[in-house]
């Protein structure tokens, strides 16, 4: 929601937008809070409760840890703060410090402490 906001808000200059994506990655914020900085998937917007599906056990999702980068970064430079961006970067910094050897990162990934997961392997994107 945080990019399509910031797309609505860059296409037309209304400043609701802009608001509204700050409102929204504060709420997301919380997913932020795990020993290792890596999101959890789910934040209840109402109470900041944050949750991983249980379907995959209790892991993450790399495609999902990794998605928000862009959005914070890009909110961070319109409002002036480094806060969203600084949060969402720190993820690729945990992803490459846990880098597997054959540079194949598998789907999931333990939210703390941040590992690797078992799983089908993504081909490496993160340089």
């Amino acid at each position: 929601m945080v990019g399509g906001l910031l797309t609505a808000y860059d296409f037309t200059g209304d400043e609701l937008f802009l608001r509204k994506a700050e409102e929204c990655a504060k709420k997301l914020m919380p997913a932020f809070d795990t020993q290792s900085g890596l999101p959890k998937a789910s934040v209840n917007l109402r109470s900041g409760a944050t949750s991983l599906p249980s379907w995959t056990g209790g892991a993450a999702i790399l495609a999902e840890v990794g998605t928000m980068q862009m959005e914070f970064a890009y909110l961070s430079q319109y409002v002036n703060n480094s806060v969203y961006a600084n949060t969402a970067l720190k993820v690729m910094d945990v992803l490459n410090s846990i880098k597997p050897a054959d540079k194949l990162y598998p789907m999931y990934i333990e939210v703390a402490p941040a590992k690797f997961r078992g799983g089908r392997k993504c081909r490496r994107i993160i340089v």
